[in-house]
């Protein structure tokens, strides 16, 4: 009782692949039960920054890039602004609760004039949406992830992979 997290690093070896990895504590108890870690590429992600909470507040970044982020206390909606073309397709993968993240993530997709053009909850098989959608107009959109139980911690972490 009370000793309930560690903080571990990991220093992965050149040319390591990023992907998802099974990771286990060993401790005088035993071993932990298996959890999946996200092994990202820091050249091409981008780090949540408070406050993005709005439209206004929207956090700049580019569609390639991956975002992790954390659904803060008193700010519970994270927004993100990027640019599209006229006919691309845009894809977002949330991936939260398969890394065992207690943020069930909720995604929209607003045009610059703040009109609703998507939006997407849970999966077929895991918690976690995708969104796809294909722009009409050349221009700024946002893209908002939430829980869409108001829930939000320091635990609420999350990672929108995006194409």
């Amino acid at each position: 009782v009370g000793n309930t997290q560690i903080e571990v690093e990991i220093t992965l070896p050149p040319g390591a692949p990023l992907r998802a990895t099974p990771f286990i504590v060993v401790g005088p108890n035993g071993q932990s039960e298996a959890k999946q870690i996200l092994i990202l590429d820091e050249t091409n992600t981008v780090a949540e920054k408070e406050p993005n909470d709005g439209f206004a507040g929207a956090q700049d970044f580019t569609l390639g890039q991956t975002i992790t982020g954390i659904l803060s206390p008193g700010q519970k909606t994270d927004v993100f602004r990027f640019s599209a073309k006229a006919g691309q397709k845009i894809r977002v993968e949330a991936q939260a609760v398969r890394f065992g993240s207690p943020l069930d993530p909720f995604l929209l997709l607003h045009n610059s004039a703040g009109q609703l053009l998507a939006e997407i909850d849970d999966g077929l098989e895991v918690s976690d949406p995708v969104l796809e959608f294909i722009c009409l107009k050349e221009g700024h959109y946002f893209l908002t992830i939430l829980d869409p139980h108001d829930l939000a911690s320091p635990l609420h972490s999350y990672v929108l992979q995006t194409q």
